[in-house]
């Protein structure tokens, strides 16, 4: 299919009558807006009436209307401080009354630890990233936010396996010995080397692109 690439006479005087150069500042970049039209009589270059500075033009930039940012913020607040309190107040009742340090119950306490890492470290910077349509927090923490979401879902599965393993030796075998709880901190320990060892490939190769 072939496409005309004339411009009108009227675009052409246009063009001729305005300095571009003289009215965007030199210090800033520009693209071309292009307005498609599927009139194949016209043309697709005559069809670039438009400079944009690139800061504006970002398919990044935000258009969130106010009311819905701060109905997002309200909503990411009050889920923040629903999972980051109640994790809190968990760790600490396993942790400060002696009678409550059961096994499942350290595997509670370690499913708590992992949700409330990925709270405060991933979920937090990631609705400040969703809200403004840019991450600002740098590679390095870009890599180790992954590497924190995947560590913590893969503890908390294990942990969850865990929990199962140990509430079916309770109910299919009720006269056999429990599992000890030095037994149950070994196992939360592979549990963590077992998180991290399969999110090393976010840790090494997640990345932040620019677009403009």
């Amino acid at each position: 299919m072939d496409i005309m690439y004339n411009i009108s006479l009227e675009r052409q005087k246009f063009y001729a009558t305005h300095d571009f150069n003289s009215q965007i500042p030199e210090s800033r970049d520009v693209e071309v807006v292009y307005t498609w039209n599927m009139d194949f009589n016209r043309s697709i270059l005559g069809a670039a009436t438009m400079l944009v500075p690139k800061a504006t033009a970002s398919p990044s930039s935000s258009t969130m209307p106010t009311w819905a940012h701060n109905s997002w913020v309200c909503l990411f607040t009050a889920m923040l401080a629903v999972a980051i309190g109640g994790n809190v107040i968990v760790i600490w009742i396993v942790t400060a009354h002696r009678r409550m340090r059961t096994v499942t119950n350290y595997f509670l306490v370690n499913l708590s630890f992992a949700d409330l890492m990925m709270a405060s470290l991933n979920c937090l910077f990631n609705f400040i990233y969703m809200l403004h349509s840019d991450w600002v927090f740098g590679v390095r923490y870009c890599q180790l936010s992954n590497f924190i979401a995947n560590v913590t879902v893969a503890a908390s599965v294990f942990t969850l396996t865990g929990i199962s393993f140990d509430r079916y030796q309770a109910i299919v075998r009720p006269m056999r010995p429990r599992m000890s709880k030095t037994c149950s901190l070994v196992m939360i320990a592979c549990i963590w080397i077992s998180g991290m060892l399969l999110a090393i490939p976010c840790l090494l190769y997640s990345t932040t692109k620019e677009y403009r």
